[in-house]
């Protein structure tokens, strides 16, 4: 009974009906279909992404990507190609590529490293220190040693070292030694010119490398295919010079034993053919062999023909008597005043070594007179025989075709001081290279034209066809025939009787020259020194010019005049190039063709013996290896 009420007032306690919650959140909930929706289409969405991002790695990019991999697994090399030769106008070579041995190892296949440094230590000459911090290398292809001679390489092959090989690569090689070796310049070990003709046309003579793929192991080294190093590129190109070998020959013989007997500092000679500007020769004494060219220092491998100017002295009154018969200003048959021998412009007093009374034009050029050629140049004028200087190519670079070539020193007239005019004109405050002055005074000896001088004749390929060719350059007119011609004369007297130039007097061919003496300036460029230059410069024959010849001779000792100290190299110079070129007869010089073998350490350690060797086996019964050089030479 209690039960049943109590059960119906809890009944009567409860409310009728429950109502629901509101949220605390105003906004409605989405539905639960909604989301859904939203998280499938973001899906849709990140999946077409990585479907195109897909696609275009896989079928747009592919080949991008195939190409990665192989770049990946393979490495390009290039190989050096055979470098070109180098020959004179009768293509006799003056420098050739010779196949020479070299030793390589692959450090990873050598186990025993200790063992194969001490012995290639004791064959090759070289650390063992040094070899085994090469074969420790984790590389396929070390250099141990190049360039190495039979002797070494039968001794290693004797030995059969696992991981050791014996290569054959390129070496340059000048088979005339001494000859031509300023204008030839030399390589280093790798073929790259360094000096000379060498640099000048070191990418045409290189020619193209040969891009070769190698594969790559799985830490990307490079692995090597057996016979890989034997290959070459493409050919380089042949150079063929204006210089005749026996002209140079003749030219570096006279030049040595002029500076051996004056005891000069130094001596150049310099060979033209005034008709069209060809180089035929240029020698210098000191020389050095371009095969051990790193035995000489660089100032002996300076080729000073070109790089360092000089003041020409009285050579310089031949231009200066040249630039005012030109324009008039002097009369074949008036004379000057030469003061006694003295005369002063402003706080200046200037000499002449022989002192006149009174000279003809002709005169002042024979007797060589300092006073004249000033009275001269001052008719002519400051502008106008700077114009003409540079006419004559003076203060520019000749652009002859080798580095390093100076402009020499020929400052704006409007910088000369008042005494700077009669300097310039006989030949000082004013400087020159051998090369430019030969040049200009070719010019008067061709009758008044300017030619470019020309050391390259041709570029060939190995086959002998032209490539390229680098024919005369006439670059203009500088002074009239006239002119050139009445210089010539003047010129002519200087080796006469009375001249000052009789030592380079020839019986039956008539020749024009001029001496010249030039004091030095001092290192500090203040003043001049105690040193002299003599040197004589001079065309033959006079009434046909075939050659130009310059003869420089710095410092010598016992005689500081060029008609003593140069003026006979220049006659035995000219009597041996005009035997060659058969204008007179007599005996040329002939070279004997010798095969010589490739050099090795024995020719640089030895020259003297590997030349009498190779003379030996090539059944020449004589020969003078005067200069270490491969070749028999002689005058017959």
């Amino acid at each position: 009974m209690s039960t049943k009420k109590k059960t119906a007032k809890q009944k009567a306690a409860q409310p009728k009906g429950r109502k629901k919650k509101t949220p605390t959140n105003p906004q409605k909930a989405p539905p639960v279909g909604g989301r859904l929706t939203i998280v499938m289409v973001l899906f849709c969405m990140g999946f077409s992404l990585l479907g195109y991002r897909a696609f275009v790695l896989q079928v747009k990019r592919s080949k991008q990507f195939r190409d990665m991999v192989k770049a990946s697994q393979y490495t390009t090399i290039r190989l050096p190609a055979k470098r070109g030769d180098i020959f004179d106008r009768h293509m006799t070579p003056l420098a050739i590529s010779v196949e020479v041995d070299s030793i390589s190892a692959n450090p990873r296949m050598i186990r025993d490293k200790l063992r194969v440094a001490r012995s290639l230590s004791r064959i090759l000459n070289v650390p063992r220190g040094k070899l085994l911090l090469l074969l420790a290398q984790d590389r396929y292809f070390v250099w141990i040693k190049r360039h190495v001679s039979r002797r070494e390489v039968r001794a290693i092959q004797r030995l059969k070292l696992r991981g050791i090989r014996v290569l054959q690569e390129s070496r340059r090689f000048y088979p005339n030694g001494h000859l031509a070796s300023h204008l030839l310049g030399y390589t280093d070990r790798d073929g790259k010119g360094l000096a000379g003709v060498e640099r000048f046309f070191d990418k045409l003579l290189r020619g193209k490398k040969q891009a070769i793929r190698l594969p790559r192991d799985p830490k990307g080294r490079r692995i090597l295919r057996p016979g890989l190093l034997h290959v070459n590129g493409r050919w380089g190109s042949n150079v063929v010079l204006t210089i005749d070998k026996a002209i140079q020959y003749i030219a570096e013989r006279e030049i040595e034993a002029a500076v051996r007997k004056w005891k000069a500092k130094r001596g150049i000679a310099v060979v033209m053919n005034p008709q069209n500007g060809d180089l035929l020769g240029l020698a210098m004494y000191p020389d050095f062999d371009p095969n051990r060219f790193r035995d000489y220092k660089t100032s002996v491998r300076n080729n000073a023909a070109i790089s360092n100017p000089y003041e020409p002295g009285s050579t310089m009154k031949v231009i200066s008597m040249a630039i005012a018969r030109h324009l008039g200003l002097v009369r074949w048959s008036e004379k000057l005043d030469c003061e006694g021998g003295r005369m002063r412009i402003g706080r200046y007093t200037i000499h002449d070594d022989h002192p006149h009374k009174w000279l003809t034009p002709a005169g002042v050029i024979k007797y060589s007179s300092n006073i004249c050629t000033a009275k001269i140049a001052n008719r002519v004028g400051k502008k106008r025989l700077y114009t003409y200087m540079r006419k004559f190519g003076f203060g520019q670079r000749t652009n002859i075709g080798l580095p390093w070539e100076t402009r020499g020193i020929l400052h704006n007239y409007k910088r000369w001081a008042n005494i700077s005019l009669a300097n310039i004109a006989f030949g000082q405050g004013v400087s020159v290279t051998p090369i430019q002055l030969t040049a200009a005074i070719s010019a008067v000896a061709n009758g008044g034209n300017y030619y470019q001088p020309r050391l390259y004749r041709s570029i060939v390929d190995r086959k002998g066809r032209k490539i390229r060719e680098f024919p005369p350059h006439k670059k203009y007119r500088i002074i009239s025939k006239k002119a050139a011609i009445d210089v010539m004369h003047m010129m002519e007297l200087v080796v006469k009787k009375g001249g000052t130039g009789t030592n380079a007097h020839i019986k039956n061919i008539r020749v024009a020259g001029k001496t010249g003496t030039a004091q030095k300036p001092r290192a500090n460029g203040r003043g001049y020194g105690r040193g002299r230059i003599g040197s004589f410069v001079g065309f033959l024959p006079a009434e046909n010019p075939k050659l130009t010849i310059l003869i420089v001779m710095d410092e010598p000792q016992g005689s500081k005049y060029g008609g003593t100290v140069a003026a006979p190299a220049f006659k035995r110079i000219a009597l041996g190039s005009l035997r060659q070129l058969g204008y007179i007869p007599g005996g040329r010089v002939r070279f004997k063709a010798i095969q010589f073998p490739p050099p090795a350490d024995a020719v640089k350690k030895e020259p003297k013996k590997a030349a009498q060797k190779v003379l030996a086996n090539n059944k020449v019964k004589k020969a003078k290896d005067k200069k270490n050089q491969l070749v028999l030479a002689a005058d017959h």
